[in-house]
């Protein structure tokens, strides 16, 4: 796999889709008040899971950021 340069601006669609993906976990989140006892309850343990995979992937996705630039630099 060759090392193809990343486009200038694939950091900012990728927090910009990271920010998409949480509005929709809010969004889902504001809903649950239609679900009733255990269902409930499961939806909202998984949209917790959720929510910290999208805490993890923009951590990892600004540490590989600033390994790119400080080996480029």
């Amino acid at each position: 796999m060759k090392d193809e340069p990343i486009p200038a601006d694939q950091f900012e669609i990728c927090k910009r889709e990271l920010s998409r993906l949480n509005k929709l976990v809010d969004e889902i989140d504001r809903s649950l008040n239609i679900a009733q006892g255990i269902h409930m309850h499961e939806a909202q343990a998984a949209l917790y899971e959720c929510r910290k995979d999208i805490e993890t992937a923009g951590y990892w996705l600004a540490k590989s950021l600033r390994m790119l630039t400080e080996r480029r630099g």
